[in-house]
């Protein structure tokens, strides 16, 4: 967790001196939804999960330049496996919380963006595994538009973890955002 809050506190001093000409932040809401392919290996083999999942962020947002803050995946989802490792059941819950980021290169110019994070990762399954505990990472790449104050943003973003027992987690996960500027 100490490693959390100096990767948090060096990325807002990154992010927060690229600020100069931006117009005034807020703390903001965000919500965005993915389709979600994570493949899970172990000791005894690997399987693939897909289905529809959800990220919360609250964030110091500077629009269209950069965010910064707290993200939590999913809150309210489940993932499903055709045919599942021996120890985990057909559905799982893989949860992701901690520090996300976005970042704008060419403000002004494009909308083009990219995303990190670092989580603190639990799989909960209803079969042997039980639950795991362990670590996740996060990628990703997107383009925004401004529709007249609100954010329409398509992104493909890739997670992967170490968790307890050997296992591992990889996936990818189109998503789209939508943010209303002017209303929250």
């Amino acid at each position: 967790m100490a490693k959390l809050k100096v990767l948090a506190l060096a990325a807002f001093v990154f992010f927060g001196a690229r600020t100069e000409c931006a117009e005034a932040g807020q703390i903001r809401m965000r919500a965005r939804e993915h389709y979600e392919t994570m493949r899970i290996t172990n000791k005894l083999g690997a399987s693939s999960y897909v289905g529809f999942t959800n990220t919360i962020n609250v964030w110091y947002e500077e629009p269209y330049r950069w965010s910064l803050g707290l993200a939590g995946s999913p809150l309210w989802a489940m993932l499903y496996a055709k045919s599942p490792l021996e120890s985990y059941s057909s559905t799982i819950r893989l949860v992701h919380l901690g520090i996300e980021s976005k970042f704008f290169p060419l403000p002004n110019i494009v909308n083009l963006f990219f995303k990190c994070g670092v989580f603190d990762a639990q799989l909960t399954s209803n079969g042997a595994a039980g639950q795991l505990r362990g670590h996740s990472f996060l990628g990703g790449l997107g383009y925004e538009w401004d529709l007249g104050g609100i954010g329409l943003a398509p992104e493909i973003s890739l997670r992967w973890g170490r968790l307890a027992d050997q296992t591992e987690v990889f996936g990818s996960a189109p998503a789209i955002g939508v943010h209303f500027y002017h209303a929250l």
